[in-house]
């Protein structure tokens, strides 16, 4: 949860949905990179919020350009079965 690391009141997060997480991390050179965590899906007024994760949206998406565009449609069978 955010607010058992952050502290602080994050305000209402409801509209946040889409929005992305980034971080900024430091390395053992001291050097400081900025990370994508991923996205906010589910912003709520209650003050919660779901996320999709980096490694997630990077298997979808890597799995989406492998699938030939268009999709292949499916075709019923004889039954109205796809």
């Amino acid at each position: 949860m955010l607010t058992d690391c952050y502290g602080q009141d994050i305000g209402n997060p409801n509209g946040w949905s889409g929005a992305p997480v980034f971080f900024v991390w430091g390395d053992d050179n001291k050097d400081h990179h900025l990370g994508f965590a991923g996205m906010i899906a589910h912003g709520s007024s209650h003050g919660g919020f779901m996320l999709y994760r980096a490694e997630d949206i990077r298997k979808f998406v890597n799995g989406a350009i492998k699938t030939p565009y268009p999709a292949p449609v499916a075709m019923p069978d004889s039954h109205g079965m796809v």
